[in-house]
């Protein structure tokens, strides 16, 4: 994956890095979650997916990975 297709993703919105100022610089900084998703979109990408459906699927992907971190039995509690 290029930088090109992160700044690509930046700008259709399918991500919202922070931005921090160094200086004259300034520079994104990403969470591990916005990096997980940019790899499960460049995969879905690499099938042949449009980018805005790659980004639908990684989203299910992702919040499918965090309601399985919820024990099992606390979910009736």
């Amino acid at each position: 994956m290029t930088k090109e297709h992160v700044y690509y993703l930046e700008q259709r919105g399918y991500i919202r890095p922070v931005k921090q100022r160094h200086g004259k610089v300034e520079r994104n900084l990403y969470t591990t979650g916005q990096l997980e998703l940019v790899k499960a979109i460049w995969s879905y990408r690499q099938g042949g997916l449009p980018p805005r459906e790659a980004h639908q699927r990684a989203l299910r992907e992702q919040s499918r990975g965090q309601l399985t971190m919820w024990p099992e039995d606390s979910a009736g509690s």
